[in-house]
């Protein structure tokens, strides 16, 4: 092989298989890898064996957490928006109850004497 890779005009250039042999190589591993995961998922859930977790299911339970603290998230917020139209409501009757007894018995204005009224009729 000549040392001048840098032409490409060369005819006789070739890629060494090497690089073509690690590349194999990678991949295997890559395979093997996946296979040892699922065959450890497999073991685990048919013995019980809670030791050993793939990332796959540490992934799953990162998810389902973040899915809980979402939910408990919205149900917080449904449950004060309920609160708020609660409280909403009972002053929006307080305010009206407050109008009809002024439209029946008119407003009621303090004056400097006010105060021995309440102290009598108590």
């Amino acid at each position: 092989m000549c040392d001048d890779l840098e032409d490409w005009e060369l005819e006789d250039f070739t890629i060494p298989n090497t690089i073509i042999q690690s590349e194999q190589e990678k991949r295997k591993l890559e395979e093997r890898k996946l296979v040892e995961e699922s065959d450890l998922a497999i073991a685990k859930r048919l013995f019980g064996n809670e030791d050993y977790e793939t990332e796959m299911d540490i992934q799953n339970k990162q998810k389902t957490i973040q899915l809980e603290k979402h939910k408990k998230l919205i149900s917080k917020q449904r449950e004060n928006e309920l609160k708020q139209k609660e409280l909403a409501k009972i002053i929006r009757e307080k305010k009206a109850a407050e109008e009809r007894h002024n439209e029946l018995y008119g407003e009621y204005v303090e004056d400097e004497y006010s105060h021995y009224e309440d102290k009598f009729n108590n």
